[in-house]
């Protein structure tokens, strides 16, 4: 099921649990191998960087912040997906694909 779809900062996949973090509040919620989605990153996000298996954000092009922690730590990285936040639900399944630049929900059975 397609969620979303961007610019692609940092290529590769990833799959895992989608948490959104629209504040640095929020940070307590990602647990390792979470998929990072968010309205854009500030340089607090590097706090949790090492958690992530992948990101997303609304907003941001290749040289934003998001795209520069991603391509220093090797994350799978989609920006500029405009509203990934509110297509992505919280806690969601979902497969990252960063060299597409598109999201994917991952039907379970």
């Amino acid at each position: 099921k397609f969620l979303a779809s961007g610019m692609t900062a940092c290529r590769g996949s990833a799959q895992g649990r989608a948490c959104i973090v629209s504040e640095n509040a929020h940070f307590q919620k990602v647990k390792k191998g979470d998929i990072l989605v968010t309205p854009m990153t500030t340089p607090d996000f590097i706090m949790i960087a090492h958690l992530i298996s992948g990101m997303i954000t609304d907003r941001g092009g290749v040289v934003c912040h998001a795209a520069i922690l991603a391509r220093e730590f090797n994350i799978p990285c989609v920006v500029g997906c405009k509203t990934a936040t509110t297509t992505i639900t919280d806690g969601e399944l979902i497969r990252l694909d960063a060299t597409a630049g598109i999201v994917l929900g991952v039907i379970q059975s």
